[in-house]
């Protein structure tokens, strides 16, 4: 695997964000994007743990009260990573904290996952967070080919990314989870079971608080927490994904039904088209 780097911005219009990296699929960190979040100067562990300590959370099937866990997160290591609180709904577990992260950062819009026309509850903040030495427990890009968009509050996390067009490099799942590879480890590789993984070109970065990390659609990626970690993810559809939603979602309609293909693919052609006429008036496309 070798490593390539990726773009660092400060300042980044929404124009150049667009023109240099949302069209062209390429990722790219913007450090100052989330300077107005309050969330930079008041999320840590101890904060979890002061607030919401006697709160109950699962994770991976377990249950665990708060201050338990942060005590995990708190003790994590490389040898010994704590449990890994992850894609959790911040609007349903800790709605009081959604204005710790406002204004949402202008690179995120528009998203065509918002509001009701879109055929799922769309997409919401997901919280994260976990100890030093903790994962993501699998290689993969984001369902339905969205763009996820990685906000990070506290500590500092490590990013491997691979491009779509390695798809074959990346030994994809079938089915349902073909978003998801059967590689585990790309750090350490079984490359007799995996031997194109060899050949893939990987950026690797790492992630620092109140900057976000923009990984177009398509790209396949985990993480690695170098400290005790807080993070925010967003995910997001518009123009220049959009075709690839659609087929994702497509694909999961012709598995329960082939007979679903056809008027999913027509509502999906048909919001599309609206939401483009929207954002004409809008967005500098």
């Amino acid at each position: 695997m070798t490593s390539n780097q990726i773009d660092r911005r400060q300042s980044l219009s929404y124009a150049d964000f667009t023109r240099e990296y949302l069209r062209p699929y390429r990722p790219v960190i913007v450090t100052d994007a989330l300077h107005n979040w309050k969330a930079l100067s008041r999320w840590s562990p101890g904060f979890f743990k002061q607030q919401y300590g006697t709160r109950d959370i699962e994770i991976d099937g377990q249950r665990y009260q708060m201050d338990s866990f942060i005590d995990l997160v708190e003790k994590s290591s490389p040898d010994k990573p704590a449990p890994y609180f992850r894609n959790q709904i911040l609007e349903e577990l800790f709605p009081e904290l959604l204005c710790d992260i406002s204004p949402m950062p202008k690179y995120l819009f528009p998203n065509w996952f918002r509001g009701p026309s879109y055929p799922t509850a769309g997409s919401k903040a997901e919280l994260y967070i976990g100890g030093a030495g903790g994962s993501f427990p699998i290689v993969h890009y984001d369902s339905n080919f969205t763009h996820a968009f990685i906000c990070q509050v506290y500590g500092q996390k490590e990013f491997v990314l691979c491009s779509h067009s390695q798809k074959q490099l990346m030994y994809p799942r079938s089915g349902a989870h073909r978003h998801h590879s059967t590689i585990n480890d790309v750090e350490n590789p079984d490359l007799t079971k995996f031997p194109l993984f060899a050949q893939a070109a990987a950026i690797k970065t790492d992630l620092n608080p109140g900057e976000l990390l923009f990984i177009p659609g398509g790209w396949w990626h985990t993480a690695r927490m170098l400290t005790h970690s807080i993070s925010i993810s967003v995910n997001a559809a518009n123009l220049w994904n959009w075709m690839n939603v659609t087929k994702e979602i497509c694909n999961k309609a012709r598995v329960r039904s082939p007979f679903l293909v056809v008027p999913v693919g027509a509502y999906m052609f048909g919001i599309g088209t609206l939401r483009f006429i929207e954002d004409l008036l809008k967005f500098n496309l």
